[in-house]
């Protein structure tokens, strides 16, 4: 998503590829940033936990391929501004998206 102007980093890059799921949730509310992820425990862990930060937004698509991915980002990104997406877990499907604000009880 760098390429549309979006400042996207990879967990690979921050150090933190085989870091547990919490470390990345600290590590991206430190940073103000958001976990794009297609795993389930990102979200149960701020549902668990009652945080408020970061925001996920949790890919469910069919089929994930880097170009389909890509075009549903880009759709929810000019949707809705993408500063209401903290403290949210967004969930991105094959033709809609929910949002969910945090934290979830």
């Amino acid at each position: 998503m760098t390429a549309q102007g979006h400042d996207a980093v990879h967990v690979e890059a921050r150090g933190l590829l085989r870091a547990p799921d919490e470390d990345i949730l600290r590590a991206a509310a430190k940073d103000d940033r958001l976990v794009i992820t297609m795993d389930l425990d990102f979200p149960e862990l701020l549902a668990t936990k009652a945080l408020r930060a970061p925001g996920v937004i949790l890919i469910r698509l069919s089929f994930a391929t880097t170009s389909h991915l890509h075009e549903r980002l880009t759709a929810l990104l000019q949707a809705i501004d993408p500063d209401s997406l903290t403290e949210t877990v967004t969930v991105l499907e094959d033709l809609r998206f929910r949002i969910r604000k945090l934290p979830i009880m």
